[in-house]
């Protein structure tokens, strides 16, 4: 047979061998998709906390079935699922548990070989975020189920729903305050929440002239919290509830110097008109203050101003 020749059977015969791979991904695929639209005509599914299974897609790419999954419940928010992916998790799961005709859903794409994206969506802020399910995974929720139905899940405590909201402002830290200030991070510190700037030296006054500017500070932050939008409210309510104050500590780039202020647990209480967890002791709210004259490094935020 010519050299020629050899080649054209070579190739014929691979072309034999892929048709029919072909052929039968794109029928994976309308099959998934046919699926998917009589799904899309049995959704929205609400569930009890109203959180809602709203529609599906078929992403032909990553050959996952997308579920648009809308968060009502109150308890939580998008943005708080996006820094705890395990509660996000357990959430989905949860819910999709909960109702005979998710769970269907999810099962019928995990025995067609096609894994699940759940996208978390707040209908508000429109944030997202996307949960993604393998198949193995799917097959299993029958157990999370019976586990789930034996067990009632802990509620979030207080502390737990604070650091939630702190790693959530931690995540868009460093954050610019203005032209000379920088929220460097947010973190407890003892009985105080404890917000920790940066400030520019170089284009405004030193650490040593903002010493005098405290009080006027301090009022301005007063003003704020009384009139707190329902976000920072939250915050507010939870470090009460958890016996904590709040600090802003501003340290000073060039020269490593810091000065700030406080608020007790008492003052926040007195200021939202929100008790003080019961057993509270006002006097681990008194107020040593020590000036940080000079530190270096790290050392100039973690001694602060108390």
């Amino acid at each position: 047979m010519k050299k020629g020749n050899i080649l054209l059977a070579l190739m014929l015969l691979m072309a034999i061998v892929i048709m029919p791979s072909c052929s039968s991904g794109n029928g994976d695929s309308e099959k998934v998709m046919s699926q998917l639209k009589t799904y899309n005509s049995k959704l929205p599914i609400t569930f009890d906390n109203d959180d809602m299974l709203d529609s599906v897609y078929y992403d032909g790419g990553g050959h996952k079935a997308v579920f648009n999954y809308i968060v009502n419940t109150s308890e939580t928010s998008v943005e708080e699922l996006a820094t705890n992916s395990k509660a996000a998790r357990e959430l989905v799961v949860s819910n999709i548990c909960s109702s005979a005709e998710a769970m269907a859903m999810f099962k019928e794409m995990a025995e067609n070989e096609v894994e699940v994206r759940t996208v978390l969506l707040n209908p508000r802020s429109h944030s997202s975020v996307p949960i993604d399910f393998g198949i193995e995974e799917i097959k299993a929720f029958h157990a999370q189920q019976a586990t789930a139905q034996a067990k009632p899940q802990a509620e979030m405590t207080a502390r737990d729903s604070l650091d939630v909201m702190v790693d959530s402002i931690n995540s868009q830290c460093p954050d610019s305050i203005d032209s000379r200030t920088e929220l460097t991070n947010v973190r407890v510190e003892n009985n105080y929440l404890v917000y920790n700037y940066v400030l520019d030296e170089s284009k405004a006054a030193t650490i040593d002239k903002l010493a005098g500017d405290v009080k006027r500070k301090k009022q301005i932050f007063d003003s704020k919290y009384r009139k707190a939008e329902a976000q920072l409210q939250q915050l507010l309510l939870l470090c009460i509830d958890n016996g904590l104050g709040i600090k802003h500590r501003y340290v000073g780039r060039s020269t490593k110097q810091a000065e700030g202020f406080a608020f007790s647990a008492v003052e926040l209480s007195k200021i939202t008109n929100h008790p003080l967890p019961e057993g509270y002791e006002a006097n681990k709210d008194r107020v040593k203050p020590l000036k940080l004259k000079k530190a270096t490094g790290k050392n100039a935020q973690e001694v602060g101003i108390f």
